[in-house]
């Protein structure tokens, strides 16, 4: 995934992964928080592992799915749980796929905290922008739209 050169920050992203598949991704984040807040990662260790826990592919969410979806299909109960570790595995993939490819795109990783700073999204220059964009009620070309997008 990229985590860092520290096999010490790559063994705390895994087991957070780990935390996450076994128990469930509230917990891998709240322990994720801590990590953060003793400064035991570093900022791009707690963006990959952030992408890495977003995802509900643990060993509870199946027990749910096959609950909803055997009461669906009863007949079909069979069938479901002997797929469920494949989805299991299939998710995790996923999530795993997203955290490395966030770490790709992303060098400079930073903490966000709670102030709004130059490195971090802010919520209020995204709401101006969409009543910007949502103002222009007759967009119906692509040149219109680019007129529009400069003017932002």
């Amino acid at each position: 995934m990229g985590v860092t050169e520290s096999s010490e920050q790559t063994k705390k992203v895994a087991q957070l992964m780990g935390t996450k598949t076994v128990l469930n991704e509230f917990i891998a984040y709240q322990k994720l928080g801590k990590l953060v807040d003793a400064g035991s990662l570093s900022p791009r260790s707690a963006m990959i592992a952030t992408y890495a826990l977003c995802g509900f592919s643990n060993f509870s969410s199946i027990g749910i799915q096959l609950g909803v979806l055997g009461g669906m299909m009863p007949k079909r109960k069979k069938l479901l749980s002997s797929i469920a570790l494949r989805a299991l595995m299939a998710g995790c993939i996923s999530c795993f796929m997203t955290a490395s490819l966030a770490g790709i795109l992303v060098e400079d990783a930073t903490y966000c905290t709670g102030r709004v700073n130059n490195h971090c999204f802010n919520v209020d220059n995204y709401i101006e922008a969409y009543d910007n964009f949502t103002m222009h009620e007759n967009i119906t070309t692509p040149n219109s739209f680019l007129s529009i997008h400069e003017d932002l």
